[in-house]
This record gives structure tokens, C-alpha cells and sequence, in this order.
């Protein structure tokens, strides 16, 4: 079963998708030891949309999953 899962989340979201969820956990869970909860959304949030912004001109290369992802990630975070 868990085998099944992991393959299903590495075909789907790839390695660049986990590193996605992984990092956003981190930092919504810092942020939300530091700051509260509130600021730990919103500073995940905003950095997750800049970060896309920044590979879109300067890479060319923004992708929704990886918003996706990290949207994942921030609510493993808060859980």
C-alpha cells in the first residue's frame, strides 16, 4: 500500500514536486513557531508565489504543480 502510494506521488509530482512539499512544510512550521499561525500561511504563501514569479523571468520555467505542491506542503505544516 505504501509502496503503491509512494509511486503514485513520484509519477505524479516528481522529485522537484516533493522538494515542494517538504520545504514549504519547514517553513510554515518555523514561521509558525516564531510568528503565529496566520503569519505562517501568508509568509509561506507569498514566498511560494515569488518563487514562481522568479523562475518564470529569470528561468522560464514556472509550473502551477509546484504551486500546487507547496500548497500541500503548507497544510502539512499547519496539521
Amino acid at each position: 500500500m505504501i509502496q503503491k502510494l509512494s509511486n503514485w506521488i513520484n509519477n505524479k509530482l516528481g522529485f522537484d514536486g516533493m522538494l515542494h512539499i517538504v520545504m514549504a512544510s519547514i517553513i510554515t512550521i518555523a514561521l509558525n513557531i516564531c510568528f503565529g499561525i496566520i503569519v505562517a500561511v501568508i509568509g509561506t504563501s507569498m514566498l511560494s508565489v515569488l518563487k514562481e514569479v522568479y523562475d518564470h523571468y529569470n528561468e522560464g520555467t514556472s509550473d502551477k504543480k509546484d504551486l500546487f505542491c507547496d500548497l500541500i506542503g503548507i497544510i502539512i505544516g499547519i496539521l
